[in-house]
């Protein structure tokens, strides 16, 4: 089970790492990078590690921790480095799908859930589009808190104002996708031609200042002027994904992008958005103008209405904020991987410890099933601290969250990261 924010900050506060839990979790990243890097373009680049799909840009506060938990992934005994595997993101699936069906389980495809059913206050199977009902004892849910709790279970199954809280699940922040195949590899503008560094992680336009324009535009539901464009050509790599000899699939990828426009939707602009990115990429690499095949842009509105994300957010809600992190990442109203709906469990993104490609929210919610079918609903699944402290109760409140944010905006952090160590003793 995740632990409360308070322990977390207690346990940083016994090793004498007060000033390291302030930079982990509380700074901007903007800062956060300016107190080691002195190189601007250094910093631009290292900058875009923080600005994954979040509300905010480089001065918003606690983007740091969204920083260190896409700088701390492990490959290969490497700590930081990251991977693609083979055959694409999809492989991943299909393998999860072959060791489930390894050990008795049936994976079905195409078969859309509309409805979580309830009985006795209890949730007892789905419901699927075609009207087919599936029964269990427990039904749990890697759709997002909001999709899982405000649209999936009825209305007037949802205990209390769990429907109205969960469809005010915070789920801002959005990024997009440009999928491009050429048929040419891009001369990028001071390097060679061909070369390893095609099978690099590439980051176009990447200062500081562009990351707050976009932050601003967000803001504001509009587009910035200009863009950070990351690009990443996997065929290079992996020739499993050529289309076809003598071509290349080329990934581009937009952070920081509202759901909502000021001005028309997703669908009304998404051609000149592609078409504006597009442009970045010929700026950097003009060999490619006329060497693109075909494109396949993924909007934040695709992003829900294709895959189910609630507003276009890749971590099923926002990473940013000690309101939404730790024991308190979880259902409205819910507690270790449960919601109030007796049987029905979270094991998506949107629970501890958030989105990425680790598997841990699913192992987590499954530790806390089976604990609960062997009778230990009420022992914590960890070591210690179980209980909620009065200091993650005070921050689930609107003050708390009010001051939570005026503490990480402000240089008080070290001395109120005591203060909670203290409280929680």
């Amino acid at each position: 089970d995740p632990p409360g924010r308070a322990e977390v900050f207690a346990r940083f506060e016994a090793a004498g790492e007060a000033e390291l839990l302030n930079e982990f979790m509380l700074m901007p990243a903007g800062d956060l990078l300016g107190r080691y890097i002195a190189s601007e373009r250094l910093r631009g680049y290292m900058m875009f590690l923080g600005m994954v799909s979040i509300w905010g840009g480089p001065s918003t506060p606690q983007t740091s921790y969204v920083y260190g938990y896409h700088a701390c992934g492990e490959f290969e005994n490497v700590f930081g480095r990251w991977a693609l595997p083979v055959g694409g993101m999809g492989s991943i699936a299909e393998a999860l799908r072959k060791g489930a069906e390894h050990h008795g389980a049936t994976v079905r495809t195409d078969a859309p859930v509309v409805e979580i059913l309830v009985s006795a206050g209890c949730a007892t199977g789905v419901r699927l589009a075609d009207g087919e009902e599936i029964h269990a004892g427990v039904v749990l849910s890697n759709a997002d808190p909001a999709r899982t709790l405000g649209t999936l279970l009825p209305r007037d199954k949802a205990p209390g104002n769990l429907h109205r809280r969960a469809r005010e699940h915070d789920a801002r922040g959005s990024m997009a996708r440009v999928h491009v195949l050429i048929d040419a590899l891009p001369h990028w503008n001071g390097l060679p031609a061909t070369g390893a560094h095609h099978g690099a992680h590439c980051i176009m336009n990447a200062t500081p200042s562009l990351y707050e324009d976009a932050a601003e535009a967000q803001r504001r539901g509009q587009f910035p002027d200009d863009y950070v464009v990351e690009a990443l050509i996997h065929s290079f790599t992996d020739p499993s994904m050529v289309l076809r000899k003598g071509t290349h699939t080329l990934v581009l990828g937009v952070q920081q992008l509202p759901f909502h426009l000021k001005s028309g939707s997703w669908d009304d602009h998404k051609d000149a958005w592609t078409n504006k990115v597009l442009e970045i990429v010929f700026r950097h690499a003009p060999n490619l103008r006329g060497h693109v095949l075909g494109t396949h842009t993924i909007t934040p509105l695709d992003l829900e209405r294709t895959y189910g994300m609630t507003g276009g957010n890749i971590f099923h809600g926002s990473m940013i904020g000690l309101e939404h992190l730790f024991s308190a990442r979880t259902a409205p109203g819910g507690e270790n991987y449960r919601t109030p709906v007796p049987g029905l469990y979270l094991c998506g993104a949107g629970t501890h410890p958030g989105g990425g490609v680790t598997g841990a929210p699913g192992h987590n919610a499954a530790r806390r099933v089976l604990a609960d079918w062997e009778g230990g609903a009420e022992k914590p699944q960890r070591r210690a601290g179980a209980n909620k402290a009065l200091v993650d109760q005070f921050l689930d409140t609107e003050l708390g969250k009010e001051v939570g944010y005026q503490v990480a905006r402000s240089r008080l952090a070290r001395d109120v990261t005591r203060f909670f160590s203290r409280v929680r003793k």
